[in-house]
């Protein structure tokens, strides 16, 4: 388990709602508590051409604090959403760990991180891990099949009334964020 109030989203796929669920996550939370949003994209040379070239990264991996609301980058569209800072972190999957001790100095015990990411529930245990599963998953990532089992709640791609109701199902409690407890999808 991390120190602080963590919650990851991750996903089997590109395009599914990850990002959304994300949104309304910070959107319900930050009426009541501070919220940091992080996107964790992760560099592997077979997602390149989603990312783009990071040869050049210093240390294996980047964290860019966003300051711009106006756009439509996920680290942007946190902010819009009510996050109070939102970052966007580079790394290659090797560096994952060494990128972890910056990413969990990024928070203040009373802060809420709303984390969009796959690679990071494999070195982290976060109150909460949510995977969004598409239907086809033709733009599958490789891993979905392990991160899944991990997984605290599977919600289904694209499915704006689940992510409200989970996003409502959020409690805090012994300092800690998780489902109200009973909480189902189903």
């Amino acid at each position: 388990m991390v120190k602080g109030k963590w919650i990851v989203v991750g996903g089997t796929g590109r395009n599914i709602g990850k990002t959304t669920l994300v949104e309304i996550l910070i959107n319900y939370l930050s009426v009541k508590h501070d919220v940091i949003g992080i996107k964790i994209s992760n560099m592997k040379p077979e997602n390149m051409k989603y990312h783009g070239n990071h040869d050049l990264l210093p240390d294996n991996y980047l964290i860019s604090e966003e300051n711009n609301k106006n756009g439509n980058k996920d680290s942007m569209r946190y902010l819009k959403a009510g996050a109070n800072r939102s970052y966007f972190v580079q790394v290659n999957d090797a560096n994952l760990e060494n990128v972890l001790p910056e990413l969990l100095m990024l928070s203040k015990n009373d802060e809420i991180v709303v984390c969009e990411s796959n690679s990071l529930s494999k070195v982290i245990s976060p109150n909460l891990f949510f995977m969004v599963k598409g239907k086809f998953n033709y733009n599958s990532k490789k891993d979905w099949p392990e991160l899944i089992k991990k997984a605290d709640l599977i919600v289904p791609a694209m499915d704006i009334k689940a992510f409200n109701n989970i996003a409502q199902a959020l409690d805090l409690k012994d300092d800690k964020i998780q489902l109200q407890e009973g909480f189902s999808l189903g």
